[in-house]
């Protein structure tokens, strides 16, 4: 068996690359509520269901977009003129 690299600050050298792994794929893949107000505040959807759709057509599971406060919040940011600052 090969001894465990350690890096400067004693964590193990694999736990850096999972980490920075980790980070890219967070930084990359949103989460279905971060993507679900990407899409709310992009302009493309008009509806819940059309977000719904746009989501699942990403890979998305839509179970999570449920409840009266989150899709009023993203009611009232379909509603807005789409962000275009991103």
């Amino acid at each position: 068996m090969s001894p465990i690299r350690h890096s400067r600050d004693g964590v193990g050298a694999g736990t850096e690359v999972q980490r920075r792994a980790f980070k890219f794929i967070m930084d990359t893949h949103p989460t279905t509520l971060e993507r679900a107000f990407q899409l709310a505040k992009s302009g493309g959807c008009k509806t819940i269901e059309e977000l719904k759709r746009a989501l699942r057509t990403e890979g998305h599971s839509t179970t999570h977009i449920i409840g009266r406060s989150l899709t009023k919040q993203l009611r009232e940011l379909m509603k807005r003129p789409p962000d275009t600052s991103a």
